[in-house]
């Protein structure tokens, strides 16, 4: 599997920069994704976020509850 930078999922998950269509999945380390969300308090991405219906996190120790309110549609694995 190949690594992007931050910089990539950020343009990614930022409506402003990219325009996505429904029914995204998605496979990211938890750690890039909670810096890129600033801790899931970013405000510019959660139109993208909405619309990922699978979400598969790497590295991931964390309660996940948190996340549902960011991504509301997704299976989180």
């Amino acid at each position: 599997m190949a690594e992007a930078h931050e910089d990539y999922l950020d343009e990614y998950l930022n409506e402003k920069k990219t325009c996505l269509l429904n029914n995204i999945h998605l496979r990211v380390h938890y750690d890039r994704l909670k810096k890129v969300t600033n801790n899931f308090t970013r405000d510019a991405i959660p139109i993208n976020c909405s619309k990922i219906i699978r979400l598969l996190l790497r590295n991931c120790t964390t309660e996940l509850s948190k996340l549902k309110d960011y991504f509301p549609h997704a299976k989180i694995n």
